[in-house]
């Protein structure tokens, strides 16, 4: 059996990786989308898996500055309730501390994030299944990582 679901959320980031002279290196918002296909046995339950699982791991990004937690160049320090954010020698950032997520990649793009959540899937929650995920960044930008 083979299930499809889908899913949306508002989220800022920054890709400190990218060349110099790139817009993506600056502080910019997307509205991403993820696309999650699993294919599985139907469990006792009637469900592959209950979608509630995968809606709830993607929230978690909802609205938040998303950060990369593995950049060297990209330094947290928790003042209060805020990060300090230092990015290369250049920039710092304050942001509450509510208000991101730190992820475990070295930059926050569309294929880091399809490779996150499929990571967290196959290890957390959907062992065993086949599973694809597609981030989208944009109407036409995509990336996509599979456990086929």
């Amino acid at each position: 059996m083979k299930i499809k679901t889908q899913e949306s959320f508002p989220a800022a980031h920054f890709v400190q990786t990218a060349d110099e002279d790139s817009p993506c290196r600056r502080l910019h918002g997307h509205t991403w989308k993820v696309i999650v296909e699993i294919e599985g046995q139907v469990q006792p339950d009637g469900m592959v898996i209950d979608f509630r699982d995968i809606k709830t791991l993607i929230k978690q990004l909802d609205h938040k500055t998303l950060l990369p937690g593995e950049d060297e160049d990209v330094y947290f320090q928790e003042l209060g309730n805020n990060y300090m954010i230092t990015v290369g020698d250049t920039k710092i950032y304050s942001i509450p501390t509510e208000d991101c997520k730190i992820l475990p990649i070295k930059a926050v793009t569309a294929e880091n994030l399809a490779e996150y959540f499929l990571k967290v899937m196959t290890e957390d929650f959907f062992v065993g299944n086949e599973i694809t995920v597609q981030v989208w960044e944009s109407e036409n930008s995509f990336a996509e990582a599979s456990s086929i």
